[in-house]
């Protein structure tokens, strides 16, 4: 029974510090000069920020990953499902 409840004290307490640093990482976004009106999705699972959605072009990107790093806990940025909005790539 005791492994049970540390067990369930461990993932409750990494839960919290996930939510935590999802909440960090979106108040950087919408903080972040050309951010604000982008289609950025975040999500964190032990530490591990993962960022989804669409953004305008590769410097946004290049900020929203670069906003994700900057807060203290996210052990790791996962970008790989944040693209490049075809439609706005192809008017340059």
């Amino acid at each position: 029974m005791t492994n049970q409840v540390e067990k369930a004290t461990q993932e409750t307490t990494q839960y919290s510090k996930d939510a935590w640093i999802t909440s960090q990482v979106k108040a950087k976004l919408m903080n972040q000069d050309g951010l604000h009106d982008s289609n950025i999705h975040v999500e964190t699972k032990k530490g591990e920020v993962y960022l989804t959605g669409q953004v305008f072009d590769e410097h946004q990107k290049r900020l929203a990953i670069q906003a994700a790093q900057s807060v203290q806990d996210g052990q790791n940025v996962n970008a790989e499902h944040l693209t490049v909005s075809q439609q706005d790539a192809q008017r340059f």
